[in-house]
């Protein structure tokens, strides 16, 4: 073997562990699953059925958790999206204004103090960081489903007594 022959070697060596790290980059920063409903269909996703993406301490555990119940239905991530949009709009509006006004549970219209204006927009802010947190759409759908548990339970302990 001459020295240019040498010389390839370990440059081609090179240039596969790297299309190798680059394809397991490509691996971790998403993926797709694949998983079968109910009905025998087969479906794919880019989340694991509990909604985790597919990261580093994911594939460290090697496994990916089954819970069939923790897929979120695309509408519910369509509308989160949407109220997390709108949230962070109205939080910006309300800040810029130069004046807000609501109305009493009468119906009369009154000026915000600044005060007012204030704890609307930490609320709006708080609403929005709620809806636009990473997964917020799982997270809203576990809060809702562990709201109907609690509420089965106090039905349950009522009948009973």
């Amino acid at each position: 073997m001459n020295s240019a022959d040498r010389r390839g070697v370990p440059l081609r060596g090179a240039l596969f562990c790297g299309g190798l790290l680059l394809a397991m980059a490509a691996q971790a920063a998403g993926g797709v699953f694949k998983w079968v409903d109910r009905n025998g269909i087969t479906r794919y996703d880019d989340q694991s059925l509990l909604a985790e993406r597919m990261t580093r301490a994911t594939i460290a555990r090697g496994s990916v958790a089954a819970d069939a119940r923790a897929t979120v239905p695309s509408e519910l991530v369509t509308e989160v999206a949407r109220q997390c949009s709108d949230f962070k709009e109205l939080s910006a509006s309300y800040a810029e204004a130069r004046d807000v006004y609501g109305r009493d549970p009468v119906g009369n219209q009154y000026r915000f103090s600044p005060n007012q204006v204030a704890l609307e927009v930490a609320r709006l802010n708080e609403k929005a960081r709620r809806y636009c947190r990473p997964l917020a759409a799982q997270h809203l759908l576990e809060e809702a489903r562990e709201e109907m548990r609690r509420e089965e339970a106090i039905r349950t302990v009522q009948s009973g007594q």
